[in-house]
């Protein structure tokens, strides 16, 4: 069976894990991500992750950064079998491109499976208007 190919739509100060646990167990699974982005360049920061300590205050680590494989103009959205919308501050910024939205409405139109996580919704909502 062919592996499956998972499109996401990220952008700077996306949700951290909410990328990161969707790329690493893919490859097990027959499933190959491709990241894109607005821009070509070479990563993106993710946002940083707020973790609690013994403390009761809260402290910032660092989130990760990703190699990108193209960027929002490259992509061919039938070339995947579904799209993943990551939360964090990055859809606040891509609801606005229309590339990104030409993009989720090509996949509600062929019936492609759309995940968005957490703030993702903007996105779809931004679609649906």
């Amino acid at each position: 069976m062919p592996a499956k190919r998972i499109l996401i739509l990220t952008g700077d100060f996306v949700e951290d894990y909410e990328v990161m646990s969707r790329s690493r167990p893919s490859p097990c699974w027959g499933i190959l991500c491709t990241w894109y982005a607005p821009t070509r360049r070479r990563e993106t920061k993710s946002k940083p992750r707020f973790t609690t300590s013994r403390r009761p205050d809260l402290h910032r680590e660092a989130g990760h950064n990703y190699t990108l494989n193209a960027n929002f103009s490259d992509v061919q959205p039938d070339a995947y079998d579904a799209v993943i919308l990551p939360g964090g501050r990055a859809p606040e910024y891509l609801r606005l491109n229309e590339r990104v939205i030409q993009i989720v409405r090509q996949f509600a139109a062929r019936n492609k499976p759309i995940a968005a996580i957490c703030h993702g919704m903007q996105i779809l909502t931004a679609a649906a208007s």
